[in-house]
């Protein structure tokens, strides 16, 4: 006669979108599992949606997977909870992979691997970009602006942001500037101050953009920022800096952004805050760069000053290692150098001196401690 099994057990589950785990109660059913988190929600799993990913020796722990989902599972420390599992679930909807016919089956598991590994690469180098253009296109605006905000918050956050009115009069009129001679766009475009040495610069969902204190240091004219400003304007109207917190998440997060579930915003939310670190796709960088040059032609602006400070950059002065920064996110090439060259050569109108009465050195030096 057989002991009936222990009903209780307490594990971890993973929800397959973060990798936090979660303290469980586990009871076994006729039907299932009941498991029930901290927070009092109960996840309801049949024996027929139960996975085990290989076997396992006695005393080790145990790890079920949820079928039809990615990463979704629950690990039980005690190996005891296997046979006890086994006595409750019927036969016929949950058996434990058999090590006997995995040697005969080898072959077609390798293939199947190999399959799986091609699959694999072409999602990633197809499909989810492919996905997060779809996803960012059809993003409202509202939901854009709270990711940008959830990115300022992090990055840019008040207390760190310059207060010089002058400073920010003449930052926001050149951004105006730019803004009228592209494209109608809905963004309110803000563009902020933040007092740290590093030369840096990058542009965040919403119509944010964000230039630290480091850069403006290396600039001698408008012009130069003019440049840069332009280059993420055109990251934001090209709604790379959404496509670049969507790359972040996981396929189960995407396509509930994608479907517009909200419930998808979470998993952006917490993966905005690192934008201010994230490369942009090499064709990301070459739009950016095409469409500033054009943008600054159309407002009249000598794209010659965004040449000037990328090539500052590049050099990266003795005195400022940290000016480097920029060209961690934003890598240069030759090729791209000649490129802009090519570009800014193109016949167009007379460019006009931007700002040609303002004290600029007084200006760049204005949020200094």
């Amino acid at each position: 006669m057989s002991l009936t099994p222990r009903p209780f057990w307490s594990g971890f589950y993973f929800d397959g979108q973060s990798p936090r785990r979660r303290e469980v109660s586990i009871t076994l059913a006729p039907e299932g599992l009941h498991i029930t988190q901290q927070d009092g929600t109960t996840l309801w799993w049949l024996y027929g949606q139960l996975r085990l990913p290989g076997s396992f020796q006695p005393g080790e722990p145990v790890r079920l997977e949820k079928k039809d989902t990615i990463g979704e599972a629950i690990v039980v420390p005690e190996g005891d909870f296997l046979g006890a599992l086994r006595q409750f679930a019927p036969a016929e909807k949950f058996r434990q992979p058999a090590a006997a016919h995995l040697s005969a089956r080898l072959p077609l598991l390798l293939l199947a691997a190999g399959a799986l590994v091609m699959l694999a690469a072409g999602i990633y180098l197809w499909g989810i970009p492919a996905l997060t253009r779809r996803a960012a296109a059809g993003m409202p605006l509202q939901w854009e602006e709270r990711l940008g905000d959830a990115a300022l918050d992090q990055l840019a956050p008040p207390e760190m942001r310059c207060s010089d009115a002058e400073q920010q009069k003449i930052l926001d009129q050149i951004a105006a500037e730019l803004m009228a001679a592209a494209p109608p766009a809905s963004y309110r475009l803000q563009v902020l101050v933040v007092d740290n040495a590093m030369a840096n610069a990058f542009a965040v969902p919403g119509g944010r953009i964000v230039i630290f204190r480091g850069l403006l240091q290396q600039t001698d004219r408008a012009e130069e920022v003019a440049g840069v400003m332009a280059h993420e304007i055109e990251h934001v109207l090209l709604r790379h800096p959404v496509q670049a917190v969507l790359r972040q998440l996981s396929l189960q997060a995407l396509a509930a952004v994608l479907a517009g579930d909200s419930s998808g915003m979470a998993s952006a939310l917490g993966a905005a805050g690192s934008i201010g670190g994230m490369r942009y796709q090499r064709g990301d960088e070459e739009a950016a760069d095409r469409d500033a040059v054009h943008l600054l032609q159309a407002a009249r602006i000598d794209p010659a000053g965004f040449i000037e400070i990328l090539e500052k950059l590049q050099q990266g002065p003795g005195e400022t290692p940290s000016a480097l920064q920029y060209l961690s996110t934003h890598p240069l090439t030759a090729n791209r150098i000649a490129e802009l060259r090519r570009l800014a050569a193109r016949p167009s109108e007379a460019s006009v001196p931007l700002l040609p009465d303002v004290d600029w050195a007084r200006l760049r030096g204005a949020c200094a401690r």
